[in-house]
């Protein structure tokens, strides 16, 4: 699944010591490659590793990761022949296990059907033991060890001289042995061979159980242009550690195995547009942008205004990917939350202190982007030819709901510029950071945030208008799930710290329809491959979102969505979710990014 593996390797010297403690001078450690010494790597294929040391067990030779993850150990027994006089008598290694006891069972009635004693004559009156698999058991104390079969030299074989080596399909349920050596430039040894093995190559985990698509009630004969629109937080690897989720294998968090999953994901989706948040500078020159052109789209990305977290590339943005047979962009802008700030401060602080505390507060390096979309209609008659498409991602932390507030009211403000003169159709996708209690959400739905909000009051640096009146917007914005279903889904947002919803695709309610909208994950779904997201068949700790939109054609009477009870996203129901997700703890840990 992994589409490469590349070896890492340096050469270092440790410093000696006399016995009375003083320190020899160490001797000039050796130059980097390519000048004096070069390293050379030899890939060596091994043999297959069974899961289950019994031969007639389905799962004896299954590499798929749903069965490979620690969430996976720990839900089954393992047994394993302990006792020597038994192991004699079935033929079996010391170290083989077997998946659950009715494999053992069937291994020891191969064994009797084969000449072998019974159970109780071999010695072991109590039988087989069981023992659960712990937290102590790490990966992959639990599966055969290289030394579960007497090894033949012959079977391992050189398969590559590269640095980078590439598993094929064929390599699947195999193991590696890695040899690196250090190599003078007349050829002569300097170092090694060093060599370590590598685990099983597993194959591509199944994909995830299809969603069901909840068609909104009135989608029939509408006419006009339609399209899907996906908005999708992908975790960018700067942010996937164990220490975040400790739940999740580290090689399930590696970005080669993700990118797979995520791509795989947004393909079977059927998107014409993709939204995506947290998406990394270098993987989406890398990675996401080739693939998805493969598959028909070109894309922009925008990274966060900050300095990248190490080496070129480690950064997060946004990035919008569109099919290119079905749109083509006419204007395209970005907005920097910092620079707004800075104009901000120094134009309504009424000292230098305030404008300090001002940017203090407000500096958080968060960005959107901003397309205008043509359509590539062969009937120009259907509808709208273009629409606005925006993307962004909000502030994260928990503490500052002021500076989302102010972040969102800044960019619809923006929006407004361009989308009302000309009565442009809007869609806006992100990850807004805020539950649907939140006063990002009562602004965006509502186009007004209420008197006595209690984020209002978290207003600590005076960054919010004086007034309510200025707190509005004239955008008339629908939720598409709101508007289809009636409700926001129960979470967008799914670790084991919190369960909520943070992301939506918010349209313009006089210009489009939404058609239907794609379920959610199932709590079932999300816990039978994992105690939460990401895991190894969900790669991002948020999940993907899609709706079906109608641009122009027969739309039904647009509600002001400002007014309350009126149907939308501001009707009783989604008040009413409004108020019980308020009760939820906002401890969601992304105060980081």
């Amino acid at each position: 699944w992994v589409e490469q593996v590349t070896a890492l390797a340096y050469l270092y010297q440790k410093s000696i010591k006399k016995k009375n403690g003083i320190p020899v001078e160490s001797p000039q450690p050796p130059p980097p490659p390519t000048s004096e010494y070069e390293l050379r790597f030899r890939w060596l294929r091994g043999p297959e590793a069974p899961v289950c040391a019994y031969d007639a067990c389905p799962m004896s030779k299954n590499f798929s990761p749903l069965v490979w993850s620690t969430f996976a150990r720990k839900q089954e027994i393992s047994v394993q022949c302990v006792d020597d006089m038994m192991r004699r008598r079935m033929s079996i290694h010391r170290s083989s296990v077997f998946c659950g006891p009715k494999c053992f069972q069937g291994a020891w009635s191969t064994s009797l059907a084969n000449g072998g004693h019974r159970l109780r004559a071999a010695g072991a009156s109590e039988g087989p033991q069981r023992r659960e698999r712990s937290e102590s058991d790490a990966f992959p104390s639990q599966r055969p060890r290289d030394d579960s079969i007497e090894e033949d030299p012959t079977a391992w074989v050189e398969v590559c001289t590269n640095k980078v080596f590439n598993p094929s399909p064929k390599d699947v349920g195999r193991r590696f042995r890695l040899e690196c050596t250090a190599v003078r430039r007349d050829g002569s040894p300097l170092f090694g061979p060093r060599s370590i093995r590598i685990e099983p190559v597993l194959a591509a985990p199944p994909p995830p159980p299809r969603r069901r698509l909840i068609a909104s009630p009135n989608a029939s004969s509408g006419g006009g242009h339609r399209f899907r629109v996906v908005s999708y937080n992908v975790l960018a690897e700067i942010y996937a550690t164990q220490h975040a989720y400790p739940y999740c294998d580290f090689w399930a968090l590696s970005w080669g195995y993700r990118c797979a999953n995520l791509v795989r994901e947004i393909q079977d989706a059927g998107a014409d547009i993709v939204c995506l948040q947290e998406v990394q500078a270098d993987y989406f020159e890398k990675d996401l942008k080739p693939r998805l052109y493969k598959a028909g789209f070109d894309g922009v990305f925008k990274a966060k205004t900050r300095e990248a977290m190490g080496m070129a590339g480690k950064i997060d943005g946004c990035a919008i990917f569109w099919k290119r047979s079905k749109f083509r962009v006419t204007e395209q802008y970005s907005i920097e939350f910092n620079q707004i700030a800075r104009s901000f401060a120094q134009a309504v602080a009424v000292s230098d202190e305030q404008e300090r505390d001002m940017l203090n507060r407000l500096l958080k390096d968060n960005i959107a982007m901003v397309l205008v979309l043509e359509v590539l209609s062969r009937n120009p008659n259907r509808g709208p030819s273009h629409f606005c498409l925006a993307n962004t991602h909000l502030y994260s932390n928990k503490d500052f709901p002021d500076v989302k507030l102010w972040q969102a009211h800044r960019l619809l403000m923006e929006l407004e510029q361009l989308v009302l003169p000309r009565d442009m159709p809007l869609v806006f996708c992100g990850d807004f950071n805020s539950i649907p209690s939140s006063a990002v959400y009562e602004l965006l739905s509502t186009s007004a945030v209420s008197d006595g909000h209690p984020d209002l009051g978290e207003d600590v640096a005076r960054i919010l208008p004086p007034t309510l009146e200025a707190l509005q917007h004239n955008l008339c914005l629908m939720s598409a799930y709101a508007a289809v279903t009636g409700l926001e889904p129960v979470y967008t947002n799914y670790t084991q710290v919190f369960q909520g919803v943070l992301d939506y695709i918010w349209y313009s309610g006089q210009h489009l329809r939404p058609l239907g909208v794609l379920e959610v994950p199932t709590e079932e779904a999300i816990h039978s491959v994992g105690q939460a997201l990401p895991n190894v068949q969900y790669s991002s700790d948020h999940v993907l979102m899609s709706v079906d939109l109608q641009l122009g054609g027969s739309l039904p009477q647009h509600r002001n969505p400002a007014d309350k009870g009126q149907g939308g996203a501001g009707s009783s129901q989604q008040q009413s979710q409004s108020s019980s997700q308020q009760q939820q703890p906002q401890q969601y840990r992304k105060a980081r990014r």
